[in-house]
């Protein structure tokens, strides 16, 4: 129902962003963390890779 109800939201899972507009206003902790550059804007594809490398490492572990 929040899919649905939330516009910008199956977007945002379908596509794994979100406009500055949208995250303001559904989270706006999150938001305002990027603004003040404690954590990046964008991931890279390097970044977004090695927590999953981690993760099967301990899985097998």
């Amino acid at each position: 129902m929040g899919t649905i109800g939330t516009e910008g939201a199956y977007r945002a899972m379908k596509t794994g962003y979100v406009d500055e507009t949208w995250a303001r206003e559904h989270h706006e902790l999150w938001y305002n963390d990027i603004k003040a550059g404690k954590i990046p804007a964008q991931r890279s594809a390097a970044a977004g890779s090695q927590p999953t490398a981690a993760r099967a490492t301990e899985a097998q572990a």
